[in-house]
């Protein structure tokens, strides 16, 4: 799911809306259907893939954007959004996560 506040209008509206001059780094794959591999590993049951969060965050936002994970888990958002310089805002509730988290470089959770 992606929020935008007050918006009653589909997403691609709000994205025309603005500065012309702010441009992601490449093309937005808007086809509908995307092959993406799995992921998997053996500290989180669902790992996203790099992938797709990149095309996500190329899709929803742009640079210096903040971006909310609200099911942190292994943390693969918040590393993309970070490599792709937008502000990674994570909420996790599994201690066990959480930990993981930190460990990788996310204090503020």
């Amino acid at each position: 799911m992606v929020y935008r506040k007050n918006t009653h209008f589909l997403l691609d509206k709000n994205i025309n809306s603005y500065n012309k001059n702010l441009k992601n780094d490449d093309e937005i794959d808007t086809t509908n259907c995307w092959y993406v591999s799995p992921k998997s590993s053996k500290n989180h049951p669902a790992v996203f893939p790099e992938e797709l969060c990149e095309r996500v965050l190329k899709y929803y936002s742009f640079v210096g954007d903040v971006v909310c994970d609200p099911f942190a888990g292994s943390g693969t958002f918040g590393k993309v959004a970070k490599s792709m310089h937008r502000i990674p805002l994570l909420c996790e509730q599994n201690k066990d996560y959480v930990q993981n988290l930190k460990r990788s470089g996310f204090n503020e959770i």
